[in-house]
């Protein structure tokens, strides 16, 4: 079941997976899994896969504060990056590594991120992270 929510100020979309028989049915908590999409991507995009998985969990799909339609982009965005730049990179076949650069909206982006994980983590129970990033995805728990 999908649902709409709001923790710590970013909108969410929520797949409860939990069901009869799961730790949550027995009165443990049932694990949360946080999923983070990608640059002009929305939570929608991912709140399916939450479902299809089969697992006792409660699915979290916060959307980007960033909203890419008015730069002529689909989605959203948890910071914006230099599209003219990606895009003549990828033109040229040029591998691009981000991992020095720091963009404008990372530290809002992290502080936003930062208070759902506190509030996810104030409920006690084990939270797991997966980011999805161009077909790739990365993950922490």
């Amino acid at each position: 079941m999908m649902t709409n929510a709001t923790m710590a100020g970013l909108d969410l979309r929520v797949v409860d997976a939990t069901g009869p028989g799961s730790a949550a049915a027995a009165g443990e908590p049932a694990p949360i899994v946080i999923l983070l999409h990608g640059f002009s991507m929305r939570a929608d995009d991912l709140a399916p896969f939450g479902a299809s998985l089969g697992l006792p969990a409660l699915f979290l799909f916060p959307e980007g504060p960033i909203d890419l339609g008015p730069v002529g982009l689909p989605g959203r965005a948890w910071w914006m990056i230099d599209v003219a730049s990606r895009d003549d990179d990828i033109a040229q076949g040029r591998q691009r590594d981000l991992g020095r650069e720091a963009p404008a909206g990372l530290p809002a982006a992290n502080r936003a991120l930062g208070a759902l994980v506190g509030e996810v983590l104030a409920q006690n129970v084990r939270c797991f992270w997966v980011v999805f990033r161009k077909g790739r995805y990365f993950h922490w728990t």
